[in-house]
């Protein structure tokens, strides 16, 4: 079934994102999702965001308190009282320096597949390119 929330949403401008951020539930707690994956079970791991920026005109930046996502060419922002959500990304780069890990997803751009290049332990990634690029719940 394909998920209709992409062409549902009210999308917002990146600077009413960055604002709304601000004030919403994800400097707090909640679960990540990167193309409707999570490392781990659904809502096993919370994280806080500490900032969010946009060092370049192509990067937004998520800082969390132990390592940072990367949303290299983000589009179609959305925040509300539950989520945070990016929906387009052509890349996304999770870095975790304290458990020396970086998960890099991209977009394959000869065939249009969303592809992750790590595993963690026994964890397959099940990314589905219907899923926003990024989304916190909370």
């Amino acid at each position: 079934m394909k998920n209709l929330n992409k062409k549902k949403l009210p999308y917002i401008s990146l600077v009413d994102f960055l604002e709304k951020a601000k004030d919403s539930k994800a400097y707090s707690n909640g679960c990540i999702e990167i193309w409707g994956d999570s490392i781990g079970r659904p809502g096993d791991n919370l994280y806080s965001i500490s900032d969010i920026e946009v060092p370049n005109q192509r990067t937004l930046k998520i800082n969390l308190g132990h390592g940072n996502i990367k949303l290299i060419d983000p589009k179609e922002f959305y925040c509300d009282n539950t989520s945070l959500i990016v929906n387009t990304s052509s890349e996304v780069i999770w870095e975790m320096p304290l458990i020396n890990l970086k998960l890099y997803y991209l977009v394959e751009k000869k065939f249009g597949d969303i592809m992750c290049n790590s595993t963690i332990g026994e964890h397959t990634f099940k990314i589905d390119k219907e899923k926003p690029s990024f989304k916190m719940y909370f």
